[in-house]
């Protein structure tokens, strides 16, 4: 309950201070949503960065930020809260009356359900586990936020993150997990405004409800990740970009640069988004009949995407040599490495005709895409935006930032949760396209295409229902070690070593990156070996142990998928895995300790012995 009083605290007073700060610059609204839906991403990037500011002066202490959250609430308080009332009448009174949607509201609460059972479970993803949570979890036990020795992804852009950092400070992974889950919410009331501002109401709920119910998207809103955020705030940066156009408002220009620069602030492919938004900027400005003063916004916009996003890259560049590393180390001197894939996305290929399917193998093909599965419906409703042309017309500026954003996506690494900006930019367009089908005047027709969006939306849901099925089970009292350890990979395994070793140990963890539940100092070894480049100069085992020693490690953790040639006997590559593998060698240099299996993989700890002993 603690959990859901703190984000309370964030939704309201965050969002009400930030409203405040917008109405005082004089920043004209269409309607209270319209203001929400800014306010909310807004306030919310600004707390990461009170989290980022306070946490590097040493400040990461609950009573610092209980402070701050409650006051910011008592502040805004007034109001807030006759805010909400209003908002909540007036969807009342849009969705009184409309049968057919009050159904598509349902539908959607039946997914949320599940989906809440899988915030308030136990993280188990894969990437929180590693370092979304992992990295939050080191800096609020150091009450400080620091750059944690040989890790890689700590460099990256961590905005997101320091709002993860803030959830398990207050009211732990649960709360974490909120603030992605909200964002997702957050990122479909963006798509509600760009459409809003262009269509009827009606077609901004389908564009919404489409995003929501797209099983990538909702599925993962349930996780720490910060795919949903990154949406987000991309999405408010088009917003933001479209109204200055038209209204030519300095302050939509600010808010401009400052949501694009959260959004190369929570990740490095928040950037893919520029191109497009240059290009469309540009082709406006052409248009223009007041070119100085579009010129002039995009100095402005420039200017505060360098504030509000510029600081990750200039610390990186710090600290590395390189401002988005470890990518493209040719350019900044050999800083970083050159895997920078982790999808083979390209299975059909990557010419021109594979990136003109891409609707097509997105829905009918996922596995060449990461796994994660968008649905049908951007598959039956986008060609209506191509085929009819008024509805292309109202699409146009959506579509063109989809379409922008999707080739760099697709030229680097089309993995699907780094494309969910142009997948909702892509859900504004199908709602476009479905509202109008719902208004032909043919009956049959009509009902028709009603009937299909209700079945695929029921279908989406009982997708969330399948996912988070053993998650709802929890709300029923199932015992939630029995969940972790029987469907968390190395939840049981870190409960067994943290059991064993004592507060002087340090743990470097080869083929497992699911470190989160591990209470000692771990460190992965691919990131050891790429940051500190130690099997260089070492040929023998000896060598190895000392080197390891010297920095400081105790144990060594190594996973069955780490088996491999690469470190048997016969290579000539010295690293740490190889004193498990080499049986000659290893033993004078390790002792086993602990073993554990999960599913299908097992695992070994071994103790370093000190070269001396040995």
């Amino acid at each position: 309950m603690m959990g859901v009083l703190w984000m309370f605290l964030c939704l309201s007073g965050v969002t009400g201070t930030t409203l405040m700060g917008l109405n005082k610059a004089g920043l004209p609204f269409r309607d209270r949503f319209e203001a929400v839906v800014v306010a909310l991403p807004l306030g919310w990037g600004v707390l990461g960065y009170a989290v980022f500011v306070l946490g590097a002066a040493g400040g990461l202490f609950r009573p610092v930020f209980s402070v701050l959250l409650i006051g910011a609430f008592v502040i805004s308080a007034r109001l807030m809260l006759p805010m909400v009332a209003g908002l909540a009448m007036d969807f009342v009174k849009f969705i009184r009356n409309r049968r057919y949607d009050a159904v598509l509201v349902a539908v959607f609460l039946f997914a949320v359900f599940w989906v809440l059972a899988g915030v308030a479970a136990p993280p188990s993803g894969h990437d929180e586990l590693c370092y979304h949570l992992t990295q939050p979890r080191n800096f609020v036990r150091a009450h400080a936020i620091y750059a944690v020795p040989y890790s890689v992804n700590v460099l990256w852009p961590y905005l997101t993150q320091m709002l993860f950092t803030l959830g398990l400070l207050l009211g732990g992974a649960g709360l974490a997990k909120a603030f992605h889950f909200i964002l997702y919410l957050a990122s479909a009331g963006a798509v509600a405004a760009l459409l809003r501002r262009s269509s009827r109401p009606e077609a901004a709920f389908y564009g919404a409800l489409i995003y929501l119910m797209m099983p990538a998207a909702m599925i993962q809103s349930a996780f720490a990740f910060v795919d949903n955020a990154l949406a987000c705030f991309i999405l408010m940066g088009f917003f933001c970009m479209d109204v200055y156009l038209k209204d030519r408002k300095t302050g939509w220009a600010v808010l401009t640069g400052v949501f694009f620069g959260f959004a190369a602030a929570t990740k490095l492919v928040g950037l893919f988004a520029l191109p497009a938004a240059v290009l469309i900027y540009v082709v406006r400005t052409v248009r223009s009949r007041d070119k100085r003063g579009l010129l002039g916004g995009a100095a402005i916009m420039a200017l505060w995407l360098c504030l509000a996003g510029g600081m990750w890259y200039l610390r990186s560049f710090v600290l590395t040599g390189n401002p988005v590393y470890p990518f493209y180390p040719e350019l900044f001197g050999g800083s970083g490495f050159g895997d920078v894939t982790y999808v083979d996305a390209h299975a059909r290929g990557t010419d021109f005709v594979s990136f003109l399917l891409l609707p097509w193998d997105l829905t009918m093909h996922p596995a060449w895409f990461g796994g994660e599965q968008v649905g049908p419906i951007l598959l039956m409703f986008l060609p209506v935006c191509v085929l009819w042309v008024s509805v292309g017309r109202r699409a146009a500026y959506v579509l063109a930032a989809a379409v922008g954003m999707a080739v760099p996506w697709f030229v680097v690494d089309a993995n699907v949760r780094f494309f969910y900006g142009g997948l909702a930019m892509a859900c504004a367009a199908a709602g476009l396209a479905f509202f109008e089908l719902s208004q032909i005047q043919a009956a049959v027709w009509r009902r028709l295409f009603k009937t299909l969006f209700l079945g695929v939306m029921v279908l989406e849901a009982l997708l969330a229902a399948y996912h988070f099925w053993d998650e709802a089970a929890l709300w029923r009292g199932a015992d939630r070690e029995v969940y972790a350890d029987t469907r968390i990979r190395g939840y049981a395994l870190s409960k067994k070593i943290n059991a064993l070793l004592g507060a002087d140990a340090k743990i470097l963890s080869s083929g497992e990156n699911r470190i989160y539940y591990l209470d000692a100092p771990v460190v992965l070894e691919g990131d050891y070996w790429r940051m500190s480049r130690y099997p260089e100069g070492i040929d023998n085992a000896a060598d190895l142990a000392s080197r390891l020693e010297a920095d400081g490690f105790t144990h060594l953790l190594v996973s069955s998928t780490e088996h491999s040639g690469e470190f048997s006997g016969s290579s000539g590559v010295w690293r740490a895995q190889r004193l498990a593998w080499d049986a000659d060698a290893g033993r004078s240099f390790v002792e086993p300790c602990l073993k554990d299996r999960f599913e299908d993989v097992e695992y070994t700890l071994y103790r370093l012995k000190r070269p001396e002993d040995s």
